[in-house]
């Protein structure tokens, strides 16, 4: 009876002393792994939101009441810094100005999440393209893109006047890209 109570210690005692070890063998086998792995990487992304829009017709109702398009645009710290693109192109607006100036306009603006105007652009005529750059940090929010427009689209005999617009924002993030991982994370 002694022999089997001893044997019965035993084998507990063995059990349980593998299990301890190899309870503490992951410890220095996952430092191991861990300074094997290489280290993760800042990278950035850019988020473009954009509008624009063609005039292809001469539409009295097109001209009556304007096109209007607006997005929202999420800011938060991951953003570094902003870059707004902006091109109008009016065919013929230098040579009908006094006349156009009402039926033919652009009003692109970026509002802050108060309502606050950050950026405006009003044009008459064209516009050759304009890049306006923006280093953070940007007031958190919800932000949005507004563009208000009126603009003539005439195609006679192969001669075509179309008026159009691009308003691009482009916001540049930072974010963290993890080893065998695919996506970049804001954090």
């Amino acid at each position: 009876m002694k022999g089997n109570r001893s044997l019965t210690a035993a084998v507990v005692l063995l059990f349980i002393s593998s299990s301890i070890a190899g309870c503490i063998s992951l410890v220095p086998a996952r430092e191991m792994m861990e300074s094997l792995r290489t280290l993760p990487v800042v990278e950035e992304t850019a988020d473009k939101v954009n509008i624009s829009h063609v005039f292809d017709s001469f539409d009295i109702s097109q001209t009556l009441s304007p096109h209007t398009a607006d997005r929202v645009i999420k800011m938060d710290d991951s953003v570094t810094d902003m870059q707004i693109y902006f091109r109008a192109t009016m065919p013929t607006s230098g040579w009908t100005s006094d006349i156009s100036n009402q039926v033919r306009y652009v009003d692109a603006k970026l509002l802050r999440p108060d309502g606050s105007v950050y950026w405006e652009a009003y044009v008459t005529e064209s516009k050759s393209p304009v890049n306006n750059f923006a280093e953070g940090p940007f007031e958190e929010g919800e932000w949005k893109l507004e563009v208000e427009a009126r603009g003539i689209g005439i195609d006679v005999g192969g001669v075509a006047i179309k008026d159009d617009f691009v308003v691009i924002v482009t916001l540049t993030r930072k974010c963290v890209k993890y080893p065998a991982e695919n996506e970049c994370v804001i954090e």
